[in-house]
């Protein structure tokens, strides 16, 4: 394990959240706690137990842009399910800015994404896996590059699609 990681979660169906803590990838507590729907990852302290991968890092700056990239791939490949992920740059002390120090990647906000929501929550209860149209699910990804990256290179997209085998 190479950081301190902790996972919320509450399903639809549960009165309260749940609390998962992991210590060297074995769980080491679970507790219960109020929590909104959804699940939350925790993954705090990357590399502090590897220090020769730590010290490769030259600033702190670099592990933060690194990670962030990540992250923004991430909530962009899973932007149907209106993923919020928020990435803290571990700050000195009080001494730099909250807000240059957070990123927030949040798409369960955006009008495509919450269409999707409505679908799966109104059929949650069935044994069948709702089709989106492929509308939907291109709008989805495209608000959610603007949402990430910018109205500027979301405006710039062009949509490509397979061509058809009656057209080869």
């Amino acid at each position: 394990m190479v950081s301190h990681l902790t996972i919320q979660s509450k399903r639809v169906n549960d009165k309260i959240a749940q609390k998962a803590s992991y210590t060297d990838g074995v769980l080491t507590s679970i507790k219960p706690l109020a929590g909104t729907l959804g699940t939350i990852v925790h993954v705090g302290d990357l590399f502090f137990n590897l220090l020769s991968r730590k010290r490769s890092f030259k600033k702190t700056n670099e592990e933060y842009t690194k990670t962030l990239d990540v992250c923004q791939k991430y909530a962009v490949h899973k932007s149907g399910c209106g993923v919020g992920v928020v990435c803290k740059k571990k700050g000195e002390s009080g001494t730099q800015n909250k807000a240059q120090n957070s990123t927030d990647l949040n798409t369960s906000s955006l009008p495509a994404i919450r269409q999707i929501q409505q679908v799966l929550n109104k059929d949650k209860d069935k044994d069948n896996v709702p089709i989106f149209p492929p509308e939907l699910s291109i709008k989805a990804k495209k608000e959610a590059i603007g949402n990430i990256y910018g109205s500027d290179l979301s405006r710039e997209l062009l949509e490509v699609s397979e061509p058809s085998e009656r057209a080869l």
